[in-house]
């Protein structure tokens, strides 16, 4: 160690001193170089050194855009499951994973021995009742002839068609009153059923009423909120077409007009139920709302549907009967004015045998087709139960999912495929809950950096394991760019435009810009001096607080504020207080 001790102090060294000299020279002609400059030189102080800096504005970084990047899962909008209606083996596939197949088109067929003979069955039952009513009938018709081939020589109930005659004409007047009366008491009567009707109507859309079924409000038409609006227009139209009838004063003279609008009124009440068939049809159960309420609400709409269209029935031959009640009875005289020249003397016996012949025949006739109608319902359903055995797509798309193959025994509601329409499609993402309040409906967000879709469903609520909440973005896949149960990225822009008081924890700066010690964390900002004239720029340390990191930049949680200038370059050069000449980054 001895030997790195100097043996001369170095002030006795000429090389030393030489250097030191020069050295000392250079800084006088330096100083007076600097010393003489003008003073108006951007206000730069003599022997200080100026450090190139590259700045940026807070509150342009406050006011900047941020992306919200996650992965989503690709799901097509319709997806329905196609279900075996009927048992059996699978004996026939016309389909195959990645088909496109249009609706009703027949994708499998099932054999079942049963189901075949109890279809051949039928059919000969059927065939068989059908001869016998063909019999009945043809031998009724035969009584029923005889019967009335007599009346040609039935001359001794002349005497008693002409009562009938004399009797008849004397209380058309009488009958016609009495129709025009049942049709007025008929017409209030459909009044009240159209307003029960709409009033069942309006308990279910809540189109106008202040009380609708409890629970179902909140699924009410989901899978197709255009049914609700129509049903509800529906409703109106029709409501306002009764309330207009209702104050009409109802007499013999307008029977015929008002019962004509009530029809009408009627049959606007039938398309209001209709549409409101349709909107239980889209609507499913909640927590609220069971399944069974549902079915409920629908058998009552189907039975509410049958009285209305009956309604319309009665009331529609209520005024055909009206109006044709002169030609009515001008056809009675006729026919009695007729029976009286043919009749005779052997007209009663005549007629008492043709109605008994037609009663008989009416009788067993009737007999005939229950047995007719009910071989035929028979056959009906078994011919159904064989349908069932062909399966078809209940909507237009493309398969995605297959679950049998040929000898695959099947039973009634057991899936078999999968359909699923990919023309559109959703595309489902968690997000977290601090970040779900940074996004909108309607917003625009890009897909795998190449396609746009839009947010089209937050979930009011977050998953209870995960805490994040589900968002939808619609995506138009006409020309199938995105495969369905695939994973894509998500960017969804973020605004960071926020109020004074929380901008600062919407802060983040290039990592760069901040200098991080064992004790302490600090940035430098830009700090004016002195008048417009001779303004100097000043580099100024800042201790801050430090959040999160991302993407290259860091979150400043405090420190910083909106008028600040922050140097994100040159800033390893400086200690502060330096002399610095800015240039800007936006």
């Amino acid at each position: 160690m001895l030997d790195f001790i100097p043996k001369k102090p170095w002030y006795k060294k000429p090389k030393i001193l030489i250097s030191i000299a020069v050295i000392l020279i250079i800084l006088a002609v330096a100083g007076y170089v600097i010393k003489n400059k003008n003073s108006d030189d951007s206000g730069k102080v003599a022997g200080d050194k100026i450090y190139n800096v590259q700045a940026l504005a807070v509150s342009d970084i406050i006011n900047g855009t941020d992306n919200i990047s996650i992965s989503g899962l690709v799901k097509p909008d319709t997806q329905v499951d196609v279900i075996a209606l009927g048992n059996g083996t699978i004996r026939g596939i016309n389909f195959a994973i990645g088909d496109t197949v249009i609706v009703n088109s027949q994708l499998a067929s099932i054999h079942d021995n049963n189901t075949l003979t109890n279809f051949g069955t039928a059919q000969n039952n059927f065939s068989n009742t059908q001869q016998s009513y063909t019999t009945t009938q043809r031998l009724v018709d035969e009584s029923v002839n005889q019967a009335q081939q007599a009346v040609g020589s039935a001359e001794i109930g002349l005497k008693t068609v002409q009562d009938n005659y004399n009797n008849g004409k004397a209380l058309q007047g009488t009958t016609k009153q009495d129709t025009f009366d049942n049709a007025i008491s008929a017409y209030y009567g459909y009044l009240n059923t159209i307003n029960n009707t709409l009033d069942q109507v309006d308990y279910i859309i809540k189109a106008e009423g202040k009380t609708q079924l409890s629970g179902i409000q909140q699924t009410l038409g989901i899978t197709n909120s255009q049914s609700v609006i129509t049903a509800k227009l529906s409703y109106r139209i029709a409501r306002d077409n009764y309330k207009a009838l209702t104050s009409q004063t109802i007499t013999t003279s307008n029977i015929v007009s008002n019962l004509t609008k009530a029809v009408q009124i009627m049959q606007l009440t039938r398309q209001a139920v209709d549409d409101t068939v349709i909107v239980l049809n889209n609507t499913i159960p909640n927590l609220q709302f069971s399944e069974a309420s549902l079915s409920a609400q629908k058998t009552n709409f189907y039975s509410l549907r049958n009285t209305i269209v009956s309604s319309i029935t009665l009331a529609q031959t209520t005024l055909q009967g009206i109006k044709n009640i002169d030609s009515v009875q001008k056809r009675e005289l006729d026919s009695l004015s007729n029976a009286v020249e043919s009749a005779k003397n052997r007209l009663l016996q005549a007629q008492t045998a043709f109605n008994n012949a037609k009663e008989s025949k009416q009788q067993q006739l009737i007999s005939a087709d229950i047995a007719l109608n009910s071989s035929r319902g028979q056959l009906d359903i078994a011919g159904n139960q064989v349908a069932d055995l062909t399966i078809k797509a209940p909507i237009s798309g493309q398969v995605t999912q297959k679950f049998i193959e040929l000898g695959t025994e099947v039973r009634a509601g057991q899936k078999v495929a999968e359909i699923a329409q990919i023309d559109l499609v959703k595309i489902e993402v968690d997000l977290a809950s601090e970040d779900v309040y940074k996004i909108i409906l309607g917003q625009t967000v890009m897909i795998n950096d190449m396609f746009e879709g839009i947010i089209t469903r937050i979930n009011p609520v977050a998953d209870s394991m995960t805490k994040k909440v589900r968002v939808e973005i619609f995506f138009d896949n006409n020309n199938k760019e995105l495969i369905p149960e695939t994973f894509v990225d998500i960017n969804i822009p973020v605004s960071f435009e926020e109020n004074a008081n929380t901008a600062s924890n919407r802060l983040y700066i290039p990592l760069k810009a901040v200098t991080i010690t064992q004790t302490e964390s600090y940035v430098f900002v830009v700090s004016q001096e002195g008048d417009e004239i001779n303004k100097t720029s000043k580099a100024v340390k800042r201790n801050v607080t430090l959040g999160e990191t991302k993407a290259g930049a860091i979150q400043i949680m405090e420190g910083l504020n909106g008028e600040d200038v922050v140097i994100i370059e040159g800033n390893r050069e400086l200690d502060g207080g330096e002399i610095i000449e800015v240039r800007s980054e936006k």
